[in-house]
């Protein structure tokens, strides 16, 4: 029973600080982690929709298959030659 207890007094307006503290951690804690799984939910969704409006617009071209990806062709240059000089 030797122990020395060193007890600190605190204000009421530091402790409601503390709390507040504490509290406003505590909510950007769970914002944080019901945002991220709305994202991806919602992300899932977007990414359904898309593929549905691809489907439709495929079967109103009648095709079956996404066309190739590819760069457009180039065209000739015009051939710029001077006329000869007389």
């Amino acid at each position: 029973m030797n122990q020395k207890t060193c007890s600190i007094m605190m204000s009421r307006r530091r402790v409601l600080s503390l709390f507040g503290a504490a509290a406003g951690a505590g909510v950007a804690v769970a914002a944080t982690l019901r945002s991220a799984s709305a994202q991806t939910s919602g992300m899932e969704r977007r990414d359904d929709r898309r593929d549905e409006r691809e489907n439709r617009r495929d079967d109103r071209r009648g095709t079956t298959d996404k066309p190739a990806q590819t760069q457009p062709t180039q065209t000739q240059p015009a051939q710029t030659q001077s006329p000869p000089k007389q």
